[in-house]
Formats: C-alpha cells, structure tokens, sequence
C-alpha cells in the first residue's frame, strides 16, 4: 500500500519542505490587553508635585560641564539614567564623561563605572541626551572634548513595561480627598528624547503629556473635597511608547494642600502585541 502524501494538503505549498511551511505560520502575532496600577496619596505635610511609576530629579539649572559637576546623593538608590538637555548648538561634537557607580537591571553594581555620552556638532537647542546606564549615589560628569555648552540636567527613572514596546488606549483614575484642594492635577508623561525644553537658570521642560487633568478639566472642575471620592477616566486612546528603546511613562500628581488625595488609585491600560508559534 502506499504512502499517502501529506503535503498535499498544503495546496499550493504542496512541495515545501517542513521548515518552509514553518517558516510561513511561525511566529504568529497577537495583541493582547493589560493593565498598570499605581497606588498615589500625599504626606500629612507635604504638596507640590509627587511622581509614580518613575520620576524626574532636575536641576533647578544649567552648566556647561568645563568643570567636573557632581550631582546626586553617595548613599541614595537612584537607579537612574543621567540626561542632558542642550541651551546652545555645539560647534563641534562634545563628548561628557559620566562617572559613579552603575547598576543594571540584573542588578550589578559597578563602583567605579564611565560611560561617554556624545552631542553631535549642529545639534539644535533643546536637544535631549542620556546615559545608557543607570546610576545610583553621586555621579561626577565633565566635557572631555569639544567647545562646552550649557545644558540643563539630572536623572531620571520611567515605567518601560520591562523594555516592551506597548500603546498606551485608556487611563483612569478614582481617590478619597482628605482635604479641600482646587489646585490637584494629574499628569501621565510620556517620556522621550523629543519634546524637551531648555530652561536658563531653572529646570527643563518635559514632553507634554498624554493626559492632564487641568487640561481637560480645568478650572470648573479641577479639584477634590475632604472625605469625598473622585474620578477621572479617559478612553480611546492611541499612544505608542517605545519601551524597548528609551522611552516610558511617568504619572506626576501635584496638590497645593496637604493631605489632598488621602488615597488614590491611577490605571493605564496598555496592548501588547506578542509573538507564539502554532507549531
């Protein structure tokens, strides 16, 4: 008896080879539907602006890095990348060495760890930088080469899904006011080399964000009441955050009187598209 010829099932693949047929329905792509939480409240005597999921730690300035600038605390867990943001375009390329410990996600700690970062000649102002690796304690950065040129700077630390790309489609958030405050706002940024702002002798502008509560609330309803619940939900959005690369979110909340949120609760809703083989 003979054999019957399996390929032939296949049709028009009739005559492929097993791993050409894999190779056709292998990986297959999918999205898939999540979410993030970020639990957020104020201390008893604390206001101004609070940050989840991430933060940024600006200096209230700028220098040109001639001299070696250090920035940071010896015994803090920064876990940060260091970035600069430029006031000037470069007339030639500039090269500023970091230097301080390092740690990576893995969670090795180099002591003693450099790395260069480089601003190309006729870079505009504006332009942003960071370090590829992220730092914890004090860091020291200086010009090695080229003309220096003042920029703004300080860390920085974002929510990247574990360096996955995803979309961020819907936010909300629900909280318990545990005082009277008109002034509160939410804000999620979507952090990223473009967008920036530099600032003589103050902090940087960020990106501008993917949703602000002032924005889209303000001034008629922008607050919270003492013992009271609130909310704030925006959907059908369509947001892409390179997390594989240097981007991510961070959630900024800022009140003018203590004890504005008592306890709150902020949820992105993200998609992931994700990879399987059938066979």
């Amino acid at each position: 008896m003979g054999q019957k010829n399996k390929r032939a099932s296949f049709g028009e693949l009739d005559g492929a080879t097993r791993q050409e047929i894999l190779d056709i329905i292998n990986p297959v792509r999918y999205t898939v539907l999540t979410d993030k939480f970020w639990a957020f409240k104020n201390a008893p005597a604390g206001t101004g602006l609070n940050y989840y999921g991430g933060y940024y730690n600006f200096f209230a300035g700028n220098d040109d890095f001639a001299l070696s600038v250090a920035f940071g605390s010896p015994t803090v867990s920064w876990g940060a990348h260091f970035f600069f943001v430029t006031g000037a375009v470069p007339g030639g390329t500039v090269t500023i060495r970091v230097s301080g410990p390092s740690i990576t996600d893995e969670g090795d700690i180099n002591a003693a760890d450099t790395e260069d970062v480089v601003i190309n000649a006729g870079s505009p102002i504006d332009t942003y930088v960071e370090t590829v690796k992220k730092w914890v304690g004090q860091i020291n950065a200086i010009v090695i080469s080229g003309a220096p040129i003042n920029c703004n700077y300080g860390y920085v630390k974002y929510w990247d899904n574990m360096n996955t790309d995803f979309t961020v489609t819907a936010t909300e958030a629900t909280w318990l006011g545990g005082a009277n405050d008109a002034n509160i706002n939410l804000c999620l940024r979507h952090h990223r080399q473009t967008g920036w702002t530099y600032n003589v002798g103050a902090a940087p502008d960020p990106p501008s964000p993917i949703v602000n509560l002032d924005e889209s609330q303000s001034p008629l309803y922008d607050g919270v009441r003492n013992t009271s619940n609130g909310a704030w939900k925006r959907v059908g959005l369509d947001h892409f955050i390179e997390g594989s690369g240097s981007e991510g979110l961070i959630l900024e909340v800022s009140n003018s009187v203590n004890r504005a949120f008592e306890l709150g609760v902020f949820q992105v809703q993200i998609e992931v598209t994700q990879e399987a083989n059938l066979i």
